[in-house]
C-alpha cells in the first residue's frame, strides 16, 4: 500500500513541477490537462500523507510499550487503542 501511495506522490510532484514549466504554462491545452490530473491526485496524496502519519504514530506508540515506566506503557496502550481502528 505504501509503495502505491509513494508512486502517486511522485507522480503528483512531477505534475507540480510541470505546472511551473514555461513550456507547459504557455500551452493552454497541455496546462489544462496537467492541471486537471494534478487536482485529481491532490486528495489522494493528502489522504496518503495522513495514512503515513497514522502508521508512524502507531509505530511510535508500539515502541513505547517496551518502556520501563508503567504510566508511559499505559498511555501508549491507550493511544494504540485509539489509533489502530
Amino acid at each position: 500500500m505504501l509503495d502505491k501511495i509513494n508512486h502517486i506522490r511522485e507522480q503528483y510532484i512531477r505534475l507540480e513541477e510541470r505546472l511551473s514549466d514555461p513550456s507547459v504554462t504557455n500551452d493552454v491545452s497541455t496546462f489544462t490537462k496537467t492541471n486537471k490530473e494534478y487536482k485529481k491526485l491532490k486528495p489522494i496524496v493528502e489522504l496518503g500523507n495522513q495514512y503515513k502519519k497514522l502508521l508512524d504514530a502507531i509505530a511510535d506508540a508500539k515502541s513505547s510499550l517496551s518502556d520501563n515506566d508503567d504510566e508511559m506503557r499505559q498511555m501508549a496502550r491507550e493511544e494504540l487503542d485509539h489509533l489502530e481502528p
